[in-house]
């Protein structure tokens, strides 16, 4: 079993909750820009009639077409803790054309709704990075294949940002006790 971190939200993943709880190093992505891509993870609106459209860090590592099943935790560093958010079963990874995001995305006017969520710096800086699609999307999972969680704890995890990292026992442990939102 694996895990990957995605940018802390406190909106559900629907849309960017702001600067509380994530990093400020100018060497992240949410510390430069304010917002991470996965905070559009759980939206609707980036479904089509079977598969959910999003971003998870870590995946671009893997070969285009490979599926994992991994579990999402965000860390708050206002609290300093780590909260389970969801386990996502089949994940495949994309590539851009894999996805036909251009169609996706634009021809169907989601970018203008993903815009609503950012601050006139951060749409500027996002339109620059959109160009690349694989930077905004690179994963597709089946809406029914979402575990939500909402389970908070302290414990030093051994993470390196943009991995996909194996857990360990004590991540184990408090998977098997979290109740299921």
């Amino acid at each position: 079993m694996h895990y990957a971190r995605i940018t802390y939200n406190t909106l559900g993943y629907q849309k960017p909750s702001g600067a509380q709880g994530k990093s400020t190093d100018k060497k992240t992505f949410e510390g430069l820009h304010g917002f991470g891509w996965e905070e559009w993870l759980f939206n609707p609106i980036f479904s089509d009639a079977i598969y959910r459209y999003g971003f998870i860090q870590g995946f671009q590592d893997l070969p285009y077409g490979e599926f994992q099943n991994i579990y999402l935790l965000s860390y708050d560093l206002s609290k300093t803790q780590w909260t389970l958010k969801a386990r996502l079963a089949k994940v495949e990874h994309l590539d851009a054309a894999a996805a036909g995001l251009k169609t996706h995305y634009f021809d169907k006017g989601l970018w203008s709704t993903m815009k609503q969520g950012l601050n006139p710096k951060q749409i500027k800086e996002a339109e620059a990075l959109v160009k690349n699609f694989s930077n905004i999307v690179n994963v597709r999972f089946k809406p029914e294949n979402i575990t939500l969680y909402d389970e908070t704890f302290n414990l030093k995890l051994n993470y390196r940002y943009g991995q996909l990292v194996k857990m360990n026992d004590k991540l184990k442990s408090i998977i098997k006790t979290a109740k299921i939102k």
